[in-house]
């Protein structure tokens, strides 16, 4: 990726200064347009977010045009989201902790998202306070599941600790108080049912989830190998260098080994010289050749 950018980069700088600036100027416009979509999307959450609020707490039904428009825009983002995270669980091998970054914004859009949906689908039938109450519920586990499906489909093929803890701390009380919600709400238990078993299973997940990990962490570890030692030369009596260091009437040092001598260089003496006719006077070369 950083090869593929440094040579666009480096292709973008051999341009010529016209074609320079209006790429720049595209990407300005780019930038500039994802920040506005994102600073709207923001601002139409909290909008919805107030409304819904207000009506909640005046125990009041939203309208339903209020409630069109906040099930398209939330429902959307929502949607988005949750597919993200699938994705960023899938890629973060590392264990980052990116599948973190979407969580919280889709828990928002997602209550959003079913509440208006459920109060387009029966209104009246359910007090808003629980209902939304309820979206909460449904969109953490909406959140916690995507990030769950994206991590067992990754590499490591298992959950990490950033997200199975959570997702045991809240899916664990979850479970608990809506199989009681279901056994005391006749008219709401199979509703309260599907959110129970919903979270149960989550629960379940993040126990395997953390026992796995752990079990893998535990085998992962190998300790380093020792290191080996050098071993002494052996020395002894049958080394001629060898000294005792018991005995102290014996030299401490060394000896080292006698240097041979060098051979004599050739020499020429006098020397007489016999012939039949009697003897001569000569030279001799003596030495080593």
């Amino acid at each position: 990726m950083k090869r593929r950018v440094a040579a666009a980069t480096a292709a973008g700088l051999l341009a010529l200064a016209a074609p320079r600036e209006a790429h720049a100027d595209d990407d300005t416009a780019g930038i500039v347009a994802v920040i506005a979509l994102g600073a709207s999307l923001v601002a139409s959450d909290i909008t919805f977010t107030a409304y819904t609020g207000g009506k909640v707490g005046r125990h009041e039904e939203p309208a339903e045009s209020w409630m069109i428009a906040q099930s398209v825009v939330a429902g959307a983002q929502t949607v988005t989201l949750s597919g993200l995270s699938v994705f960023v669980a899938v890629e973060d091998d590392d264990e980052e902790g990116l599948a973190l970054l979407p969580l919280l914004p889709g828990i928002w859009t997602g209550a959003l998202t079913v509440f208006s949906t459920w109060s387009l689908g029966a209104p009246g039938e359910t007090r808003v306070d629980t209902r939304l109450g309820l979206s909460f519920v449904a969109a953490t586990n909406l959140m916690f599941s995507s990030a769950a499906i994206g991590s067992l489909a990754g590499k490591n093929g298992y959950t990490p600790y950033y997200i199975s803890i959570p997702e045991l701390t809240l899916m664990a009380p979850q479970a608990v108080l809506t199989a009681v919600q279901a056994a005391r709400d006749e008219s709401g238990r199979p509703g309260w049912a599907v959110l129970s078993a919903w979270s149960g299973v989550l629960t379940v997940h993040a126990v395997a989830a953390l026992v796995t990990k752990s079990q893998d962490d535990g085998n992962s570890f190998i300790p380093p190998p020792e290191p080996v030692m050098p071993q002494p030369t052996p020395s002894g009596p049958s080394d001629p260098y060898y000294i005792d260091p018991l005995r102290p009437d014996l030299p401490q040092e060394v000896p080292t080994a006698p240097q041979s001598r060098p051979a004599p260089r050739p020499v020429v003496i006098p020397s007489p010289i016999a012939s039949s006719d009697g003897v001569a006077p000569g030279l001799m070369m003596v030495g080593l050749f």
